[in-house]
């Protein structure tokens, strides 16, 4: 996903080295209809790091609702990648005005 990701910014004219990723997971308690999504290192997924990301999960669901259930199982139920690219600020250029009295356009005036 990552190469498809920077080769799709590279063809929009974004140098490599301005290519980031956003890496992340949803995630619930096994029978929750809903997720939470928590943020996945770069690194490839080992035990010590997925033990990190449940940790994660449990810290942002006590957050959001109050409690939580570390001992309960968890799935992972989407994973998603976003390929962020950038670019340079784009340069604008003054519009000039010419001063026209804006009196003559007013149609109302509220009290």
């Amino acid at each position: 996903l990552e190469a498809q990701g920077g080769t799709s910014l590279e063809r929009e004219g974004v140098r490599p080295e301005d290519v980031s990723f956003l890496r992340q997971v949803d995630m619930r308690y096994v029978g929750q209809s809903y997720e939470l999504t928590v943020p996945l290192p770069a690194e490839q997924l080992d035990a010590s790091k997925i033990d990190s990301v449940l940790e994660q999960f449990h810290i942002e669901h006590d957050r959001a609702y109050g409690y939580s259930a570390p001992t309960e199982p968890v799935e992972f139920v989407n994973l998603r990648l976003t390929a962020i690219g950038k670019i340079a600020k784009p340069r604008l250029r003054e519009l000039e005005g010419d001063n026209t009295d804006t009196a003559a356009a007013q149609k109302a005036v509220r009290s």
